[in-house]
């Protein structure tokens, strides 16, 4: 963030990575106080295989895999988004203080 003035940081994953950039997001987090939202989608991959000997037709396979993107920002994003997750801190905050006042 820092180094390039950048106010958000975006992950994308698909198919088997999609785990680790959960893994790299929630890292991330613990080390600054970032608002998150998270989209899931799918995605269509097309594989082309080009024939080696001459007269054979090219073949092409589709098949659709998991996508997610996760977008990390210092400032607040749009809250009514239906993946957005709201900064750890402001959230561990938030609890302490109804912690508090509960005891009163």
């Amino acid at each position: 963030f820092t180094e390039h003035g950048a106010d958000r940081i975006v992950l994308k994953a698909m198919g088997r990575a999609v785990n680790k950039a959960v893994t790299i997001a929630e890292i991330i987090k613990r080390k600054a106080p970032l608002h998150q939202i998270t989209s899931i989608d799918s995605c269509e991959l097309v594989d082309v295989f080009e024939p080696l000997e001459e007269g054979l037709d090219r073949v092409e396979s589709r098949r659709y895999v998991s996508c997610m993107t996760i977008v990390l920002s210092k400032s607040p994003l749009d809250q009514k988004h239906i993946g957005y997750q709201v900064c750890l801190v402001l959230m561990v905050n938030l609890y302490r203080f109804f912690m508090y006042v509960s005891t009163f």
